[in-house]
């Protein structure tokens, strides 16, 4: 189920009532079975945005729009 940002914030503890407040392991996949595919992606956000390139999947991460003067 995941929690927040940080072990015993809020989100956390909510989602963990679900669970009588057990804690689980769980295991996230990191593959990429297209990887021409997800450069495509990658490579069109980068012309539009500022990407964290160290978060997995770059997409899903931060951005900041890039400012264009003309």
């Amino acid at each position: 189920m995941g929690g927040g940002y940080q072990e015993n914030d809020g989100l956390f503890k909510f989602k963990t009532s679900f669970t009588n407040n057990n804690n689980h392991d769980y295991y996230i996949g990191k593959k990429i079975h297209n990887l021409n595919q997800y450069n495509d992606i990658i490579d069109n956000l980068k012309k539009l945005y500022e990407i964290n390139e160290n978060y997995f999947p770059a997409y899903r991460g931060q951005m900041k729009r890039k400012i264009f003067h003309i």
